[in-house]
């Protein structure tokens, strides 16, 4: 398969908000824990909006971007109760699928592209969310979490676990994120990049960032219109 022109051996997809939809629940989650502890929400909604129009990097690491991007005065002992009473309404509340992100997958390796997933999930994480939208892992080529590499985004560090596992050349694989760190990521270790919007960052943001007007689409499941045999 070809895209843009050139082979597409592997594709690495960021899993929240290309494959699973973050934010049919995570500012809901977001809510119900900082209600429990007493903290306004006025920092949630104005978090949202500025991540939605492009004004917020924010921190790939959660547990800092509590501190960072929502409620600076909190101690680190509230910082750590937020982290994992939202961790653990989150797993008992449960994200759905971008509609039709599997059946991409699932159409994608039938014509020969591997699939890998390069998250800053950690392994329990990932494992329920995987479980949560029916995805198994043998449907997919490898899945390369921030514990199995030991690096966290947008460290290129994080890419090597799959370019081991799966030994294609750099300019045969192409990197699909919603968020800035995808994008630094990807240019980092020097392979292409494709933005999708499903992550409710605006376009006009990656734009910004260098990513080619036709580099950004929807969601995942608009991959397969710029996909071509060879």
């Amino acid at each position: 398969m070809e895209l843009f022109g050139k082979p597409l051996k592997l594709l690495i997809l960021d899993f929240d908000g290309v494959v699973l939809d973050l934010f049919a629940s995570y500012t809901k989650v977001l809510a119900a824990v900082a209600e429990e502890m007493g903290l306004p929400r006025e920092a949630i909604d104005r978090w949202h909006a500025r991540h939605r129009d492009g004004t917020l990097h924010g921190n790939p690491r959660f547990k800092k971007g509590i501190k960072t991007d929502l409620w600076p005065h909190l101690t680190d002992q509230e910082t750590e109760n937020f982290y994992w009473r939202f961790r653990e309404l989150e797993e008992k509340i449960g994200y759905p699928e971008i509609p039709g992100s599997i059946k991409t997958i699932q159409w994608l390796r039938e014509r020969g592209v591997r699939v890998a997933l390069c998250t800053m999930n950690d392994e329990r994480a990932i494992s329920w969310k995987l479980r949560s939208i029916n995805l198994r892992r043998d449907m997919l080529d490898f899945v390369c979490t921030r514990e199995v590499a030991n690096a966290d985004k947008p460290d290129p560090a994080i890419l090597r676990p799959i370019f081991e596992a799966i030994p294609v050349p750099l300019e045969e694989a192409c990197y699909i994120g919603d968020w800035y760190a995808d994008i630094e990521v990807a240019h980092a270790a020097k392979i292409r990049f494709i933005a999708v919007l499903s992550g409710e960052v605006p376009r006009h943001a990656f734009v910004r960032e260098g990513v080619p007007e036709d580099h950004i689409i929807p969601k995942l499941s608009d991959l397969k219109a710029l996909v071509t045999p060879r």
